[in-house]
C-alpha cells in the first residue's frame, strides 16, 4: 500500500490535508482538498483539466475565434517588447516558416501537433496573455457579461485561461531573464501545477465577481488563495530546481507585493 503523501494546504482554504483528486494524481499531478465541499467549489474549473491526458501536461484551452481574429487584425502591433510586434513574436517563438497569420489559424483549428510546434503552450500562452490590459472586444465587459449569464454554478473558462496565461508568461518571462526559458517547458510538472492553481484561484474570483461579493467567508478564501499563490511562486513553484527556486525568489522579493501574480 502506498503511503499517504506529506500533507499539504488545501487549493481552496488552505487547511494542511492529505487528501488529494484521484484522477490528478494518475496524472502525476497533486492537488489537495481537506473535503468534497471545497473540491465541488472549483469543480467547474478543474473538471476541464482533470485526470489523465488533461491533467499533466496541462491541456491549455486553445485560442478562441474572437481571440485569433483580434491578434490577425494586431499582428503589427508592439507588445511586450518595445519594436517587437506580435508577428515577430510568433515566429521566433514557433520557429516556424510559415506566416503568422497562418500559424494563429492552425493553432486554432488544432492543425499544430505539439510535435509539429514544440512550444505550442508558449505561443498560446503569449498570444492569450500579450492580450493584457487591452480592451479587446470589450473583453472586461464580456467577461462579466458571460459570469451574469453563467449564474452562481456556471464557470467562464475564458476568463480562467486568460488568468493561467498571464500567470504562466509572468513565471516564464523571470527565467528567460535569468537564461533560464528553456526550463519552463510543457512536460515538467511544476509548470503543469502552476497553471492549476492559477486556474483554481481564478475559479475563486469568479464566485465572487458573480454576486457572492458580500460572503466575508469567500472573500478571505479568495484573499488567502491569491497570497499562497505568490508565495509557493516565490519560492520557486514546487520545480525543486535551485535556478528556478533562486530566479523566483529574487524577483518576488524585489516585487514585495503578496497576492498578485
Amino acid at each position: 500500500m502506498p503511503s499517504d503523501p506529506v500533507p499539504q494546504p488545501c487549493e481552496v482554504c488552505g487547511v494542511e490535508t492529505v487528501h488529494r483528486c484521484s484522477a490528478c494524481v494518475e496524472a502525476g499531478i497533486s492537488l489537495f482538498f481537506c473535503g468534497k465541499d471545497h473540491q465541488k467549489l472549483v469543480w467547474p474549473a478543474h473538471k476541464t483539466v482533470c485526470g489523465p491526458g488533461k491533467a499533466h501536461p496541462f491541456a491549455v484551452m486553445p485560442l478562441t475565434d474572437d481571440e485569433a481574429t483580434w491578434i490577425e487584425h494586431h499582428l503589427d502591433d508592439t507588445d511586450l517588447e518595445p519594436g517587437v510586434t506580435i508577428r515577430k513574436q510568433i515566429a521566433r517563438t514557433s520557429n516556424s516558416r510559415q506566416p503568422a497569420e497562418m500559424i494563429v489559424q492552425d493553432i486554432v483549428s488544432g492543425a499544430y501537433e505539439q510535435s509539429e510546434l514544440p512550444d505550442k503552450l508558449m505561443l498560446v500562452h503569449w498570444l492569450r496573455g500579450s492580450l493584457g490590459d487591452r480592451d479587446v472586444l470589450g473583453r472586461h465587459v464580456a467577461s462579466a457579461r458571460r459570469l451574469e449569464e453563467c449564474g452562481a454554478r456556471g464557470y467562464d473558462a475564458l476568463t480562467g485561461a486568460q488568468q493561467c496565461a498571464i500567470v504562466f508568461i509572468g513565471v516564464a518571462a523571470v527565467l528567460g531573464r535569468a537564461g533560464l526559458r528553456h526550463l519552463a517547458m510543457r512536460d515538467a510538472t511544476w509548470i503543469s501545477l502552476l497553471q492549476h492553481k492559477a486556474l483554481l484561484t481564478n475559479r475563486l474570483v469568479q464566485l465572487l465577481a458573480i454576486g457572492c461579493d458580500k460572503d466575508a467567508e469567500l472573500r478571505g478564501l479568495v484573499a488567502a488563495a491569491r497570497i499562497r499563490l505568490f508565495e509557493w511562486a516565490a519560492t520557486g513553484a514546487g520545480s525543486g530546481d535551485p535556478r528556478i527556486e533562486r530566479a523566483l525568489t529574487e524577483y518576488y522579493e524585489q516585487r514585495g507585493r503578496a497576492g498578485e501574480l
